[in-house]
Protein backbone atom coordinates (compact mmCIF):
# COMPACT_ATOMS: atom_id res chain seq x y z
CA UNK A 1 0.00 0.00 0.00
CA UNK A 2 1.74 3.29 -1.00
CA UNK A 3 1.56 6.29 1.41
CA UNK A 4 -1.10 7.94 -0.13
CA UNK A 5 -3.28 4.86 -0.53
CA UNK A 6 -2.69 4.64 3.43
CA UNK A 7 -3.22 8.35 4.31
CA UNK A 8 -6.55 7.90 1.73
CA UNK A 9 -7.64 4.95 4.18
CA UNK A 10 -7.13 7.16 7.40
CA UNK A 11 -9.27 10.01 6.37
CA UNK A 12 -11.68 7.42 5.10
CA UNK A 13 -12.10 5.54 8.19
CA UNK A 14 -11.50 8.68 10.29
CA UNK A 15 -8.28 7.61 11.88
CA UNK A 16 -5.51 9.72 13.67
CA UNK A 17 -2.32 9.02 13.20
CA UNK A 18 0.63 10.96 15.07
CA UNK A 19 4.52 10.88 14.56
CA UNK A 20 5.97 9.97 17.20
CA UNK A 21 9.40 12.41 18.18
CA UNK A 22 10.44 14.16 20.96
CA UNK A 23 7.68 17.10 21.03
CA UNK A 24 5.03 16.74 23.42
CA UNK A 25 1.76 17.81 22.89
CA UNK A 26 0.22 20.72 25.38
CA UNK A 27 -2.75 19.31 27.69
CA UNK A 28 -5.03 22.18 25.99
CA UNK A 29 -4.36 20.29 22.67
CA UNK A 30 -4.75 16.93 23.83
CA UNK A 31 -8.13 18.02 25.12
CA UNK A 32 -9.28 19.42 22.27
CA UNK A 33 -8.03 16.28 20.09
CA UNK A 34 -10.03 13.87 22.81
CA UNK A 35 -12.98 15.76 22.41
CA UNK A 36 -13.42 15.56 18.54
CA UNK A 37 -12.33 12.09 18.75
CA UNK A 38 -15.12 11.71 21.11
CA UNK A 39 -17.69 13.67 18.84
CA UNK A 40 -16.88 11.56 16.03
CA UNK A 41 -18.20 8.64 17.58
CA UNK A 42 -21.78 6.76 17.39
CA UNK A 43 -23.02 6.73 20.77
CA UNK A 44 -23.87 3.48 20.62
CA UNK A 45 -19.84 2.51 20.66
CA UNK A 46 -19.53 5.15 23.46
CA UNK A 47 -22.23 2.90 25.71
CA UNK A 48 -19.75 -0.19 24.30
CA UNK A 49 -16.86 1.70 25.55
CA UNK A 50 -18.21 2.14 28.84
CA UNK A 51 -19.56 -0.94 29.43
CA UNK A 52 -15.93 -2.44 28.73
CA UNK A 53 -14.80 0.01 31.75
Amino acid sequence: MSDEEKFKFMLKNNFLSLRITDTFIKQSIGSRIYQAAYNLCYQEFIEEVKKAK
